[in-house]
């Protein structure tokens, strides 16, 4: 029997409206919340910053957007599935990506 999902059997605080912006992460609107749906994307707004956090906690990150791809940024000096650090991970329009931190420098992305 499948079980039915509620956001609210998710460990962590949720924010159900985020709207991105800019295409850097210098410009990218700041996450503040472990999970997060960002309604609003555009060409010219479409990232977020993931906020720093200890190794073992994850965070979940759903582009709510009808046609635009995401742009997640890991905190600064940290990689996404040991690539180059700093750089964006998408995340395409109707799809929700898990983030796992590792440790200080490293997080694991699954999804999209």
């Amino acid at each position: 029997m499948a079980r039915a999902f509620t956001l609210g059997a998710v460990e962590g605080d949720a924010v159900i409206t985020l709207t991105a912006a800019g295409t850097t992460s210098t410009t990218a609107t700041s996450v503040t919340a472990d999970h997060v749906m960002v309604d609003a994307v555009t060409a010219t707004a479409r990232g977020v910053i993931l906020k720093t956090m200890d190794a073992g906690q994850e965070a979940w990150i759903s582009n709510g957007d009808a046609t635009e791809t995401l742009f997640v940024y890991p905190p600064s000096g940290m990689k996404f599935n040991n690539q180059t650090a700093d750089l964006h991970f998408s995340v395409p329009a109707g799809k929700a990506v898990a983030f796992k931190f590792l440790n200080a420098t490293h997080i694991i992305a699954v999804g999209s």
